[in-house]
């Protein structure tokens, strides 16, 4: 098996995929991955169109990667790795329904702007050398009457209805809650949230969205239709709806009390 280290750092390979030892040609192959082992994934290239598993009724190449930035998927669409899916697996995914952990390559610049964030190989999940990443916020948060500036949030003080824009709310005894994000559109991955477990001061943020607590939105269609994370007894939508505790013009997807 060839190296799974990229031979060198490409700010961009437009119609190419890294396929963990090789390039695959998007015009006519794909990238199939065995994630069976985390830690080791096992990739090749496969003509395209024939499947990850032809005549193979059991074949643990199950994924299939299909990009390694957002050049591989056209306008208005992006690289992506997909809620709940494997770290492997990237797809291409229309833009208006958010791009969740957007995949870029390292040395290359996101649609934002801002450079492609290149983890640390140490702290990487399954340890594939090339992932890297878009910052989710693409846009800085609102505050009461106020536009924050980029790399600052809102630290809100209910108590007072006033808030601040800072880079940290640490100085700010008075803070109930932090505003990384008060839209579902200043988020890539279209999801602003708070994380569940109670934190305090709560924080609201792009890309929660695998472990919401609230969510914020704009309108009642960006909110699901059942609170799956009341617990028994799912409670219904009541609407998008702002919370006085809450800057002006912020608003929540709101539930019945059980």
């Amino acid at each position: 098996m060839a190296s799974r280290e990229l031979p060198f750092s490409p700010k961009t390979t437009p119609g190419k995929i890294w396929c963990e030892g090789e390039y695959c040609d998007l015009a006519t192959e794909s990238c199939c991955i065995d994630d069976s082992n985390a830690n080791a994934p096992v990739t090749r290239c496969v003509p395209k169109g024939e499947g990850c598993c032809p005549g193979q009724p059991m074949c643990s190449f199950s994924l299939s990667r299909d990009c390694d930035e957002d050049s591989d998927c056209g306008r208005g669409v992006c690289c992506s790795i997909p809620m709940g899916e494997s770290w492997t697996a990237h797809q291409c995914r229309p833009s208006a329904v958010g791009c969740p952990a957007t995949v870029c390559l390292p040395g290359s610049t996101c649609r934002t702007g801002d450079a492609c964030i290149a983890p640390d190989p140490a702290e990487q999940l399954d340890l594939s050398s090339f992932h890297a990443f878009c910052a989710d916020q693409i846009l800085p948060p609102t505050c009461g009457a106020r536009q924050c500036a980029k790399g600052q949030v809102c630290c809100w003080s209910a108590s007072n209805k006033k808030g601040t824009c800072a880079e940290s709310c640490d100085d700010q005894a008075d803070v109930d809650t932090i505003y990384a994000c008060t839209a579902p559109s200043q988020c890539a991955s279209r999801d602003c949230t708070t994380a569940l477990g109670g934190q305090r001061p709560a924080r609201f943020r792009c890309g929660d969205a695998g472990w919401v607590g609230h969510r914020i939105c704009r309108r009642g269609s960006e909110c699901p239709a059942e609170d799956i994370t009341a617990g028994p007894g799912v409670t219904k939508l009541l609407g998008c709806l702002h919370d006085p505790s809450s800057p002006p013009g912020v608003r929540f997807c709101k539930y019945a009390e059980k």
